[in-house]
């Protein structure tokens, strides 16, 4: 088995761990072809905490909003428990504008909180009052004192 594979490399073919075949030489780097390279970077892409970041980056990017920086982001969280600002019931898991973005809304402190996907789906974008009257949701006293103090 060893000879074999002295003899493939000699003709310049390398084994690529990923297909189990024997490929040409630059074909494969790093003992993985490149489907399977490229494979294994949408595995990661698709399914983790680090995929789930740079598709938001990007997303973020396409709509032209900047991105809320971290240390912002953990420090709203804590503001709100990790609630969802608007019903105060669910961990959240999204970040929502005060004032939607589609209607001159900014990325700063004073107009992002923290929300459950599921409210921040169906506020869409509209005024926050009036969304939360017609959810029949009271104003958390958190989230007004965002409003008072992002003055909007």
């Amino acid at each position: 088995m060893r000879f074999k594979r002295i003899m493939l490399e000699k003709f310049g073919l390398k084994y690529c761990t990923g297909c189990r075949t024997w490929m040409e030489g630059g074909l494969v780097s790093l003992a993985k072809c490149r489907e399977c390279e490229n494979e294994r970077y949408r595995n990661i892409y698709r399914n983790t905490k680090l995929g789930q970041l740079k598709r938001a980056a990007t997303k973020a990017r396409k709509r032209n909003i900047t991105p809320l920086p971290a240390k912002i982001q953990k420090l709203l969280l804590e503001m709100f428990d990790g609630l969802c600002a608007y019903c105060g019931i669910n961990e959240a898991d999204t970040f929502d504008h005060i004032v939607p973005v589609s209607l001159g809304g900014k990325t700063i402190p004073h107009n992002v909180v923290p929300a459950r996907f599921s409210c921040n789906s169906s506020k869409r974008d509209r005024d926050v009052y009036e969304w939360m009257s017609k959810k029949r949701f009271a104003l958390r006293e958190e989230l007004e004192n965002e409003l008072i103090m992002g003055c909007i």
